[in-house]
């Protein structure tokens, strides 16, 4: 019985601190070797993406901005003209009430 509660003490014990200690130590050396290799592959993918990203964003907001809010702002202000007559009235009849 006291066996098995020491086995399990230092077995959980040196996991903790040994993960904790390693990952710090190679960090510092890690990013150094691995920054050059990985900035040249990212540089080409990076200076590809931000060029169709944009261009994507244009195209969208001229569809969405200029098909839509376009046809439809002339048409409303030739069918809003007879309105504000009727609306000169509703606000009147909306005061009566």
């Amino acid at each position: 019985m006291a066996t098995p509660p020491p086995a399990v003490a230092p077995v959980s014990s040196p996991p903790a601190p040994a993960p904790v200690s390693s990952p710090p130590a190679k960090s510092p050396p890690s990013p150094v070797p691995v920054a050059p290799p990985t900035s040249s592959p990212v540089a080409t993918p990076t200076a590809e993406v931000p060029a169709p990203t944009p261009s994507k964003k244009k195209p969208k907001k001229k569809h969405a901005s200029a098909p839509g809010p376009s046809l439809l702002s002339p048409p409303a202000p030739p069918t809003e003209a007879p309105g504000p007559s009727a609306e000169s009235m509703a606000p009147g009849s909306v005061a009566d009430d």
